[in-house]
């Protein structure tokens, strides 16, 4: 599990700061199953206020060492608790557009700017005809200032273009 190699996956588990998050996942064979990924907390406060303060006294995640992670699959938030523990989110924003969309949705479900902007400018990127309109109303939706006035303007740009051709 991320973010350590296979051989200290045990350390990781057993160390008294250790954090299981369960996700969904779907096997080749289309079975739903969960996946484990481990990290540690002082790691994630330090670099995320929202879990900063999930793991004040005042929470149950401040004594649980296992929390369920319902609405991103394992790929998604291993690439977020990546993101926490390296500061580098290039291998999951480097492929399809399905990842930079999670990535921008957890980005601002826990609050973390810097990784809503890197996502934010990934998707600009991938602006299509065929995407434009989903892709403006998740920014609208998700607070990605930058991917919706982009994803206006392409649509603004779009429709000039158009009926210019056309007259």
């Amino acid at each position: 599990s991320f973010p350590f190699e296979e051989n200290s996956a045990e350390a990781l588990r057993n160390h008294p700061l250790a954090l299981e998050f369960v996700c969904p996942t779907t096997g080749n064979d289309g079975d739903a199953s969960t996946t484990s990924l481990w990290a540690l907390k002082s790691i994630l406060a330090m670099r995320n206020e929202r879990f900063a303060i999930m793991f004040t006294k005042k929470f149950s995640e401040a004594t649980e060492r296992r929390i369920a992670v319902p609405d991103y699959p394992a790929p998604v938030f291993e690439a977020f608790l990546g993101w926490l523990h390296l500061d580098s989110a290039e291998s999951a924003l480097i492929g399809d557009e399905t990842y930079a969309t999670a990535l921008l949705m957890i980005s601002d479900e826990y609050n973390d700017t810097r990784l809503r902007s890197l996502c934010e400018k990934r998707l600009v990127g991938m602006l299509r005809d065929d995407n434009v309109a989903d892709l403006a109303w998740l920014a609208d939706r998700h607070s990605a200032p930058s991917l919706r006035s982009n994803a206006i303007s392409y649509i603004m740009f779009r429709d000039i273009c158009q009926s210019t051709s056309i007259g």
